[in-house]
């Protein structure tokens, strides 16, 4: 193997690995947003939710 066969895969793994994360970030960003939403509109109509329920005695 060439040492220049060699830099090209290990950049094309580089940018492989950056791709993904990037995905995976857009992926959790949306899902946060989603669950943003959400809980705006339980608070706005006034449930109670597991979360704002954990902290009262």
């Amino acid at each position: 193997m060439s040492l220049e066969l060699v830099n090209t895969a290990a950049a094309v793994g580089t940018f492989l690995v950056i791709a993904t994360t990037a995905i995976a970030a857009v992926i959790q960003l949306r899902h946060m947003r989603a669950s943003n939403q959400l809980q705006g509109l339980l608070t706005a109509r006034g449930w109670k939710t597991m979360t704002s329920t954990l902290g009262s005695p």
